[in-house]
């Protein structure tokens, strides 16, 4: 008996049943509609645009040569030279010209492309031909390069270079701590998977399986990652999966675990159905008698990406390009010190070489990689070294199978300091040649005229020669470095001394990050460990990662200012901190942590190194000093700004060396860099031209060896190893000395709130909250500081017997126009035959502002406690919030050659501690009571001294002369800048303080209500006598004016 099926007989019927079915299911009989074009393979998305352009480049092509044809050899052979010489070279930068493979691959697209886009067939002698024409003919007769670019591989000892440099040592700020997360996940992946970066990027949380089973009696998470992206595969079924697991043997480092950044993202982005924390997914367990448990995903999460992409707000649901990835991956290993970066398949290729030396079979090596192809794996991931030890087979002796891998770890070519940046001297070199310099030029020029078009359509394209400029800049400097790196040589530790730092981004980390980022410090030391994910460094790094990912990146803090659960972490403040802007979080909790601390203490001072606080000037001297002793000072000066945050300050290296100055001294910092940078340009040449003239300038910087030979070659080496640039400070302002800590706060303090009080305090009375946008230029023989103000006139006849006239002439001059430059006729810089042809200063006053015969006799003055003040620096001197000083009373004495060192005998300079004599040229000395204050124009001689930091400092730089002054106290104030309390102390009538009317300006008036000064006018002759009033009300800092609270009239 047949046990062979029986064939089935078709019946004829059946078959014309079938077409009838097809018809009455909506086939058209009509075959017109169809069109007679060949339909190709769909193609994926990143080929479309490189499909796109070469058809572009084809119809400018025939614009040009109109007629052309590609079915016509001579114009295929035509288009392919036009492509080969528009090409730019990316590879061979010595030759200039593309690779014969690169011209083959843009006309084999050009020419499917236009079949697709036409449904017409290039012929086949015409298409045959392409690759042999350009190989043979247009190779030579162009010519075209053959380089090809040499295949890297990520070997085991080139991953650990990266993984200890991305934890321990990088410099890199990325737009969020948890974007390294991320990172080191997808790399590890890419290494254990042979995954293509694109299938991991377009990964899928549904495409992935995560389980708990048992391993030798231990728990163990397992994840399977199913590759749904394959590359050929995406209409197959069968997709590749690999799978992850948490034990390996032996153990590894954490960083080398599979599953531990794949845990921590699962636990921030909440991916787990019954467990959400770190506990909970450690404790879970398969249930009794059962060898696995699924841990479920969360319904919300499975159509979200595993590696999404990062704002500085945290992940977004949106897969990140793998482009973008692969560009992260690169420049992380560049900042590893690998020259040519990494390629997209160096980890696949280092994989796949393992993978075939493991003893698989052909076919689950194929299946591992995804090929379908056996000729793929050959032809273009294995090494062309091969890995058979042809000495042990030869000799029959136990093959080795190590041999080649250090050659693959040194295809990426690592150089351990691999410079980042180009040197000084290199970088002013290139500044200096034509090409460069034309184009700062142009970029100048064009930026002017950027500002003055007048159409959008102008400004645009103007922008876009901008745009194009500054790129060409960039390559010019991207190339150099590039030059630079490949010149590089490696340093060996045994030819590096104990001072050498290389590049400023090896210390950056320890400098800057790990005080900063608390969890980054911990995890530079856990993740290096060979220790299970579930042992208490492993739950540790854990928790670490999860914080970085789930914590807000936007700004850091020291330990001593990080917020207390949402607020300022000084009790007496409490703010949310979510209510400050970004940039001023953290200088807020500094000034009220500082702000608490002095009021208490009297004294405050922050060490930028250790993050601690110092409360009296003896134990700050003593801190700088065990700084000192112990050679725990700054090597690289200047100041870092981390995450809007200011994590280091900056130093001068030459006082940081100078063994003759104090501790505090030497140890100085500045927390704004134009303080820092006007300091240093003038304290190095100051050093330079002190040594003596013998063709060398050695670093002043204590622990530096290095001996230069020129000033311009001092610079340079302070650029390169010490972080202190030469600055290019530019104008400098007048009347401003060189400050220190304290006086850099109040400058920070100027720029930023006080003009946001005044946009505060404009809205609030109806004005226009900005700023003027012209500004007026003061003659060249005046200060700038004087620029916009607007003084208020008081003249003789104004002050009659009511106290009104005076009070109506300060209200006029205070409610003018909103701009702040007085163009009255009796404006300041208006003369009048009232002036003193002698005396600069004179010139301020338009009419002697009272008669002095008037006024009854004044007692001498005690001219044992005057200071020295510059009249044009008044608004600086305002802003920068100086003690309260007034103006010494009148007196008819003229001061001699005798009495003036007693006047200015506390003045002095911070960045000295010599005390010097102080003396005046009777002979320029030209005396001036106006009545209202006192003045002296003179020359002085003398050299800087040293005053307390509490001190303010008023140095008259100007020709105008100088104001003496009488020392007052300064009154408290709160964090907004007022007066804590309402009205200022009364003075002893002996004690008689005056300001020059004409020195108050606009924004020295009161401007509020709730806060008035009270002024008496002591004068028995006058009815005005014991008489007040409150003639001015506001809301400014009171303790900032030259306004005292009672005037002898």
């Amino acid at each position: 008996m047949s046990t062979q099926p029986k064939k089935r007989a078709r019946k004829k019927g059946d078959l014309d049943g079938q077409i009838e079915a097809a018809i009455q299911d909506g086939l058209s009989e009509d075959k017109s509609g169809i069109d007679s074009k060949p339909v190709y393979r769909e193609l994926v998305e990143s080929s479309k645009p490189q499909y796109a352009a070469m058809m572009d480049m084809w119809r400018a092509y025939v614009r040009r040569f109109p007629g052309s044809d590609p079915c016509s050899m001579e114009d295929m052979k035509h288009f392919a030279e036009t492509v080969a010489r528009a090409t730019p070279a990316r590879l061979d930068k010595k030759l200039g010209k593309p690779t014969v493979k690169s011209i083959q691959n843009k006309m084999r697209k050009f020419m499917s492309a236009w079949e697709r886009d036409t449904g017409l067939a290039i012929p086949k002698h015409a298409h045959d031909s392409m690759c042999p024409y350009i190989k043979n003919v247009l190779r030579w007769k162009i010519p075209l390069s053959i380089e090809e670019k040499a295949s890297t591989f990520l070997t085991i000892e080139n991953y650990v270079h990266m993984q200890e440099l991305f934890w321990q040592n990088d410099h890199h700020t990325y737009v969020h701590e948890g974007v390294r997360v991320y990172l080191a996940a997808v790399l590890d992946m890419q290494c254990y998977c042979a995954a293509r970066l694109q299938e991991i990027c377009m990964a899928k949380y549904k495409d992935l399986l995560c389980m708990v089973g048992w391993k030798d009696g231990e728990p163990e998470i397992k994840i399977s990652f199913k590759r749904d992206f394959a590359k050929g595969m995406q209409d197959t079924p069968k997709k590749p999966k690999r799978p992850l697991y948490e034990r390996l043997n032996p153990t590894p480092p954490l960083f080398a675990n599979s599953i531990l950044f794949l845990l921590a993202i699962f636990i921030s982005a909440g991916a787990f159905r019954d467990f959400h924390t770190i506990s909970g997914v450690l404790d879970a367990r398969p249930m009794p008698k059962e060898n696995f448990w699924i841990m479920e995903w969360a319904d919300n999460v499975l159509e979200d990406p595993v590696f999404p992409e990062i704002s500085r707000n945290g992940p977004i649901k949106k897969a990140k390009n793998k482009n973008a990835w692969g560009k992260q991956c690169s420049d992380w290993a560049i900042r590893a010190g690998f020259v040519g970066g990494m390629g997209l398949h160096a980890t696949r290729r280092e994989e796949l070489i393992k993978v075939d030396d493991g003893g698989y079979s052909l076919g689950q090596v194929m299946k591992f990689a995804g090929h379908r192809n056996p000729k793929t794996l050959v032809g273009h991931y294995l090494s062309d070294m091969s890995n058979v030890d042809g000495a042990a087979a030869f000799l029959g002796l136990e093959q080795r199978r190590d041999v080649t891998e250090d050659f693959r770890s040194a295809s990426m070519k690592r150089i351990p300091d691999l410079p980042h940046s180009l040197p000084a001297k290199v970088r002013e070199e290139l500044e200096q040649r034509p090409e460069y310099a034309s184009l700062c030029e142009q970029i100048e020029g064009i930026s002017l005229r950027t500002k003055d078009a007048v159409t959008e359509d102008a400004r645009d394209t103007l922008k876009a020669q901008l745009t194009d400029l500054y790129y060409r800049r960039r390559r010019l400097r991207e190339d150099e470095l590039k030059r630079h790196q490949r010149n590089q040589r490696r340093v060996y530790n045994a030819q590096r001394g104990a001072y050498y730092e290389g590049d400023w981004r090896r210390s950056h980390f320890d400098r800057v990050i790990r005080h900063m980022v608390p969890e980054r410090d911990r995890l530079a030391d856990t993740l290096a460990l060979a220790v299970p994910l579930r042992s208490p460094q492993g739950i540790s790094a854990l928790q670490d990662l999860v914080a970085l990912l789930v914590n807000d990146s936007r700004v850091a803090y020291q330990d001593v200012f990080r917020p207390a659960e949402g607020r300022c972490p000084v009790p007496s403040c409490a703010v949310e901190i979510e209510s400050i802007p970004l940039q001023g979080r953290w200088d807020h909790v500094y000034r009220c942590r500082k702000g608490l601390l002095k009021a208490k203490h009297g004294f405050a001072k922050f060490c930028f190194l250790c993050n601690v606080w110092m409360t009296s000037a003896a134990d700050w001297e003593t801190h700088c000093q065990d700084h000192i002793d112990d050679m725990d000072v700054p090597f690289r000066c200047n100041a870092v700004t981390f995450r809007r945050a200011l994590a280091r300050a900056a130093y001068c290296p030459r006082c940081l060396g100078n063994t003759r100055l104090s501790a505090a001294t030497r140890m100085r910092h500045f927390k704004r860099e134009f303080s820092w940078n006007r300091h240093i340009s003038k304290c190095i040449p100051d050093y330079a031209k002190s040594l003596p003239n013998d063709g060398t300038v050695p670093c002043p910087h204590g622990s530096c060896p290095t001996v230069p030979h020129s000033e311009s070659a001092l610079w340079h080496h302070l650029g390169d190893i010490h972080s202190t640039h030469k600055p290019n400070v530019g104008t400098k302002r007048k009347g401003r000395p060189d400050v220190g800590e304290e006086d850099d706060d109040e400058e920070a303090e100027t720029s930023d709130a006080a003009k946001r009080r005044r946009r505060l305090q404009s809205k609030l009375e109806g004005g226009n909250p900005k700023p003027p946008t012209r500004r007026i230029s003061a003659p060249k023989s005046r200060s700038e500081d004087l620029v916009g103000l607007k003084f208020i006139h008081f003249k003789p006849n104004d002050l009659d017997s009511s106290l009104a006239a005076v009070i109506d002439t300060a209200a006029a001059a205070s409610s003018g126009p909103s701009s702040r430059c007085s163009t009255t006729p009796e404006s300041t810089w208006t003369k009048s035959e009232h002036s003193s042809a002698s005396t600069p200063l004179s010139s301020m006053c338009s009419e002697i502002p009272i008669d002095l015969a008037i006024l009854p006799p004044l007692p001498a003055p005690d001219l044992h406690n005057i200071e020295v003040m510059d009249p044009m620096g008044v608004d600086d001197a305002l802003q920068r919030k100086c003690p309260v000083k007034a103006t010494i009373q009148s007196a008819y004495r003229k001061p001699t050659a005798n009495d003036l060192p007693y006047l200015i005998e506390e003045i002095g300079d911070p960045a000295r501690d010599t005390k010097e004599g102080i003396s005046f040229n009777e002979a320029n000395m030209h005396w001036e009571g106006l009545g209202l204050q006192t003045s002296v124009d003179g020359e002085m001689n003398s050299d800087r001294v040293t005053t307390s930091e509490d001190e303010a400092l008023h140095l008259n730089h100007h020709a105008q002369g100088a104001v003496l002054k009488q020392a007052g106290e300064g009154h408290p104030m709160n964090d907004a800048g007022v007066l804590e309390h309402a009205r200022l102390p009364a003075k002893d009538l002996d004690d008689i303080q005056t300001a020059d009317p004409q020195l108050l300006t606009t924004a020295m008036l009161p401007r509020s209500p709730g806060q008035a000064i009270d002024a008496t006018v002591l004068n028995e002759s006058m009815t005005l006598a014991e008489e007040k009033c409150n003639f001015l009300r506001g809301t400014s800092n009171i303790s900032e004016f030259m306004v005292a609270d009672q005037v002898q009239a």
